[in-house]
């Protein structure tokens, strides 16, 4: 947190990941995509990674 150059921030994020995965807290189990769909008189959606219901309008 406290490195000012590039080179040893990118030392330290190494050895953070390379801590991460020799003590193995996460294992990744997939992806998942919901698709979205609407008609055409449906308007104001936000893209994002989550479900943004507001702002709709139907017109």
């Amino acid at each position: 947190m406290r490195a000012t150059d590039e080179a040893s921030k990118k030392k330290l994020a190494d050895a953070v990941q390379t801590r991460a995965f020799e003590i193995g807290t996460h294992a990744p189990l997939g992806e998942v995509d919901v698709p979205m769909a609407a008609g055409k008189n449906v308007s104001g959606f936000f893209v994002s990674n989550g479900h943004l219901y507001w702002n709709l309008k139907k017109n």
